[in-house]
């Protein structure tokens, strides 16, 4: 219920019809299929999810990080071969494209940006390209210490996603709604202030709409990741000092 009547998946779903929300569905159901050890099942979900947005794949490592008795499970690793089978599957029928399946694609990866966090402070003191990959390698190195810190797979992933979104070049408002559901396991200030102040991102549509022109203005990113950061770092603080109290 917080999720479905939250306002973000209300417009971004409801009112403007973004795949993303099967995404999540099939992620959460590749998560609890996971809990079941349900592998095939959780392999076939995660690579639905992974049809509708790419980056689910980030999350691969998440469901074979078990414990170490649980490695050499042979229904694990050949439930694996299903993720690469149901992607070749997916995009056989447009194999006829060739190399112009991946176009745009690359052209989203190596030129796009829009409302981002980090990338945007990047770009003041680096080369657009070596930016991308600045973000790219930090997100790479937080995904591996993800993995080393969480033995839960529902945190793990709301880590990764988290990580994603704030190092991403492009950031648009329903992007949130990968890492909106996982509020409801692991509540966070910090994330739901950014769920509502995130729809600042549409104030460049004004001057699109009226000039024609796509321009984003330094305060909208100011205002709406200055207060997510700030808080971000009290609650840790304050988590923190409660955890020291308690010991």
């Amino acid at each position: 219920m917080l999720y479905a009547w939250h306002p973000l998946p209300l417009v971004e779903v409801a009112g403007s019809g973004h795949i993303d929300a099967l995404g999540v569905l099939l992620l959460f159901a590749a998560l609890y299929a996971l809990h079941s050890q349900r592998w095939a099942a959780a392999v076939c979900a995660l690579a639905g999810a992974f049809l509708v947005k790419l980056v689910p794949l980030a999350l691969l490592p998440t469901f074979w990080r078990r414990p170490r008795a649980d490695w050499f499970n042979f229904r694990k690793w050949s439930a694996l071969l299903l993720f690469p089978t149901l992607g070749l599957l997916a995009f056989w029928p447009f194999a006829d494209a060739g190399e112009k399946l991946a176009t745009g694609l690359l052209t989203y990866v190596q030129h796009w940006h829009f409302n981002a966090s980090a990338y945007s402070l990047f770009r003041l003191a680096l080369e657009p390209l070596h930016a991308r990959w600045l973000c790219t390698a930090l997100f790479a190195l937080i995904a591996l210490g993800v993995q080393i810190r969480y033995r839960d797979p529902y945190r793990a992933a709301f880590a990764t996603l988290g990580a994603y979104i704030l190092l991403s070049p492009t950031v648009h408002p329903w992007y949130l709604l990968w890492v909106l559901p996982f509020l409801a396991f692991f509540p966070s200030p910090a994330w739901i202030l950014l769920s509502g102040l995130i729809f600042l991102a549409y104030e460049v549509q004004i001057g699109y709409g009226s000039e024609g022109v796509w321009r984003e203005k330094p305060w909208v990113l100011w205002a709406q990741y200055a207060p997510f950061y700030l808080l971000l770092i009290i609650t840790a603080c304050y988590r923190r000092l409660m955890g020291h109290c308690d010991d």
